[in-house]
């Protein structure tokens, strides 16, 4: 495997981790607010998409949710 194809695992991974993080952020508010689970699952959702929304704004680049929907990372 090459440097490239090492460094693009450790990206895809580092985002995925860092929309985990924004999305257990959004459930846990959304716990301590007493929300039912489809309130804790909108509001997880909600973060975790304008987490990596942020992230994306934030390094210069055009958020990946708006370039290619279907892409996950």
């Amino acid at each position: 495997m090459s440097f490239e194809g090492v460094i693009g695992i450790v990206q895809y991974v580092r985002n995925l981790v860092g929309i985990l993080a924004f999305a257990l952020s959004g459930a846990l508010l959304g716990v301590r607010k007493d929300f039912d689970v489809f309130g804790v699952v909108m509001l997880a959702e909600a973060v975790g998409l304008g987490g990596g929304v942020f992230r994306d704004l934030m390094i210069g680049v055009r958020p990946v949710a708006f370039s290619d929907p279907g892409r996950t990372a």
